[in-house]
């Protein structure tokens, strides 16, 4: 997940009164520092215990990156926004890795369109209970001090774009599935079916996925149709907007189907559950 920051940095500037201010040879640069981590999430298993992720710089400049290692996990706000929740205190149901994982190098330097391999080891104790424990990497690049050195001329403000990369360690049997804690506003709004559909996760793991959204006519036919990737860790909301063609008439059906298949992560690596489905009729408007 991305989260840009904005950094100022004000150096002295010439400033000439003639009965107003104006500012004078104001030069203002823009640095920024920007990376790519392949891949976008991690799941490790007992018999290996580490992974490897590799750290591109997709700049122009050459940047210094740090790792760290922090407990997290992605959900969604009331607007159904994805968020990050990294929780001070633990919850009964937190399944944290951070005490026992380590990120190996954690700080280097990458020139432009230079990679770094990280490999996160994981050492965990002894008697674990069964199912997925949970970590998010954080990647924070920042232009190096020398980059700054060379822009001497006014104001700076440099981009720096952190990226979060979800961590996981399973202990079999991890055991995942879904359920829905219910679906609201459906309506039809021009050529669109709306809704907001609130989802948790049940087993010992987290829930990865794909929730297929059709929309059917009076004849059972397909008229709309949407798939949304899904993964939940806890709870999760949902904003659908699903492109439908409502020429032949209602009433009309929302079918929303959860399968544990993804088109961008390897089959290996997801945990089977059975296909969920729900069906709810569509408000028109």
């Amino acid at each position: 997940m991305m989260i840009k920051h904005m950094l100022t940095m004000m150096r002295k500037v010439k400033v000439c009164v003639i009965s107003v201010f104006f500012f004078v040879g104001i030069f203002v640069s823009y640095l920024q520092a920007g990376i790519v981590v392949r891949p976008q999430y991690l799941f490790i298993d007992a018999p290996s215990k580490s992974g490897v992720l590799t750290i591109s710089n997709s700049g122009e400049g050459t940047i210094e990156v740090t790792i760290d290692l922090r407990y997290g996990y992605h959900t969604t706000d009331d607007t159904g926004k994805i968020i990050v929740m990294m929780p001070d205190e633990l919850q009964s149901d937190d399944r944290s890795m951070v005490n026992w994982i380590r990120a190996y190098p954690s700080r280097f330097i990458l020139g432009p369109s230079e990679s770094q391999g990280v490999r996160i080891f994981a050492n965990p104790p002894s008697g674990m209970s069964p199912g997925e424990y949970w970590a998010k990497m954080i990647v924070t690049p920042k232009v190096s001090k020398s980059v700054v050195e060379k822009n001497k001329r006014g104001p700076a403000i440099e981009m720096i774009t952190v990226v979060t990369v979800p961590l996981h360690y399973r202990v079999k049997p991890a055991v995942t599935g879904i359920e829905m804690l219910g679906v609201k506003d459906i309506s039809r709004n021009g050529g669109m079916v709306k809704s907001v559909a609130s989802f948790k996760r049940v087993g010992n793991a987290s829930f990865w996925g794909t929730l297929q959204c059709r929309v059917l006519n009076n004849a059972g036919r397909v008229v709309g149709t949407a798939d949304r990737n899904l993964v939940v860790y806890k709870d999760l909301k949902l904003i659908l907007e699903i492109p439908t063609d409502f020429s032949g008439g209602g009433p009309f059906t929302l079918e929303l189907t959860a399968v544990t298949k993804r088109t961008d992560i390897r089959s290996n690596l997801l945990i089977n559950a059975e296909p969920q489905r729900w069906t709810f009729p569509i408000t028109i408007q």
